[in-house]
């Protein structure tokens, strides 16, 4: 099966969700992408994903507090921590595996929560599931 090129493949709103995150990143003088700033991005914008964490109290707030609890940047790719790097692979081998045509922000909020930063560890604590938030969102 043909690897998936680094952002080529995700469709138009997973791109825009990077983007965003990566700019409000910047804007906050980080010059690394983590998951916090993916899942506050997906948490700003009015989506199925966004209800589905507000349900579950991991809103913008919640995920404010997170600040700081992430771990040191030791990524080899640049502008990605090594927990953001893990999270893409996963949401990208997730769609390969079902024969997808492309990364969307179900597959990175899916992919956040198999993972194991502040976040996921938020978001399990708040009863949210992966294969919860798969079946629930499509």
């Amino acid at each position: 099966m043909q690897r998936i090129r680094r952002y080529a493949d995700y469709d138009n709103q997973a791109r825009a969700v990077l983007v965003h995150a990566a700019a409000a990143a910047e804007r906050d003088g980080r010059r690394h992408l983590d998951t916090l700033e993916v899942a506050l991005a997906l948490a700003s914008v009015p989506w199925a994903g966004a209800e589905a964490l507000e349900s579950h109290g991991v809103d913008r707030h919640a995920l404010e507090r997170l600040r700081g609890s992430g771990k040191p940047i030791t990524s080899r790719e640049p502008g990605l921590t090594a927990d953001a790097r893990s999270m893409l692979e996963r949401a990208e081998t997730a769609v390969e595996r079902d024969g997808r045509a492309a990364v969307t922000r179900t597959d990175l909020l899916v992919a956040i929560a198999n993972g194991h930063s502040a976040v996921a560890r938020l978001m399990a604590a708040k009863g949210m599931s992966a294969s919860d938030l798969r079946r629930d969102l499509g």
